[in-house]
């Protein structure tokens, strides 16, 4: 029974490490999806400004053919002005004429903001490409590290998995089964120190009867409260172990 408990101990640090393991890659496999998301998110905003500009650079060139079509219109009414010989209708063409190029002109208003605007969603574009740019690099020199980072957890993983399972055959079954299921209700911790009279997973007072028992560490015993496996060490030597940890 006490090589049990002993194996339990070291089977409990072995479950700790692969939870370690597990979650690093986790943790690792959310940073490179996150990533991944924020640079998407990045090229399509240099896509959608590529497609904004292209959009205005078109009803640019658009207005500017209108504009030279009115303009070649005032000039052909400006010429047949010498061949006019009626007052009226002299300046029935004038007005005409004056009202042609009051639309002209803000014709050309509408076309030089239109270049204004342009001009600063280039320079946007411009700003945002350069950062995508830097995103890409450091995110393939992260993709990359993470990458081998996640192959080497993987094969740590495996080692220990091995290990666990070399060292689960030599514990009684039924108390495997029992600190797997303590392990699942109890946060990945089925096996504690009893220490001063206290359980040191639940911090919670054992009864002195069962305390002594528990020193013995002929048995396995249970925290009468949060029922996780409690074995007796003195501080010296979990001092020690922690240390050589």
């Amino acid at each position: 029974m006490i090589n049990d408990i002993q194996n339990l101990k070291k089977l409990q640090e072995i479950d700790v490490t692969i939870d370690e393991i597990v979650n690093e890659s986790q943790t690792l496999t959310h940073e490179m999806h996150t990533r991944r998301k924020e640079l998407e998110k990045v090229r399509e905003q240099v896509q959608t400004l590529s497609r904004v500009i292209e959009e205005k650079e078109s009803e640019r060139r658009k207005k500017e053919q209108d504009l030279k079509y009115e303009e070649d219109i005032v000039k052909k009414w400006e010429a047949r002005l010498k061949e006019i010989k009626k007052q009226r209708e002299y300046q029935a063409l004038m007005f005409e004429i004056a009202q042609a190029k009051k639309a002209n002109a803000e014709l050309e208003e509408e076309i030089l903001k239109l270049m204004e605007e342009i001009e600063g969603l280039k320079k946007e574009h411009e700003e945002i490409t350069r950062k995508l740019e830097g995103m890409e690099k450091e995110f393939s020199e992260k993709e990359k590290f993470i990458t081998e980072r996640l192959k080497h957890l993987e094969e740590q993983k495996a080692e220990k998995e091995r290990e666990r399972e070399t060292l689960a055959q030599s514990i009684n079954q039924q108390l495997l089964s029992r600190y797997n299921l303590i392990r699942t209700k109890r946060g990945g911790v089925a096996v504690v120190r009893a220490w001063a009279e206290r359980c040191t997973g639940c911090n919670m007072n054992i009864p002195p009867q069962l305390y002594y028992e528990v020193m013995k560490n002929d048995r396995v015993h249970m925290c009468p409260h949060c029922q996780r496996i409690l074995y007796y060490e003195e501080e010296q030597e979990a001092s020690g172990q922690t240390n050589s940890r």
